[in-house]
């Protein structure tokens, strides 16, 4: 068998990309399962780029975290395949 064939204008649809939304959804239930408080910068900024159509692209934490915290961002991140 051949490959598929595309739909008619020659271009594939395109998903929708929801990573940054899902990212901030992961961190939220990741912070709540560690029992940590949300970090706040972060939720702002993801929620205005959301607000824009953007997405994330790096992270700038300048205060202290904690290892806990980044466990929390870190699985976040894997959770949407960020890394």
């Amino acid at each position: 068998m051949g490959p598929k064939k595309q739909a008619k204008g020659g271009k594939k649809p395109e998903e929708e990309d929801n990573s940054t939304k899902e990212l901030l959804t992961y961190y939220k239930k990741s912070c709540k399962e560690f029992e940590l408080p949300i970090y706040k910068p972060l939720e702002v900024k993801v929620n205005s780029l959301l607000q824009e159509g953007s997405h994330l692209n790096e992270i700038l934490i300048i205060e202290q975290f904690g290892l806990a915290g980044i466990k929390t961002i870190t699985k976040a991140l894997k959770a949407t395949k960020y890394i």
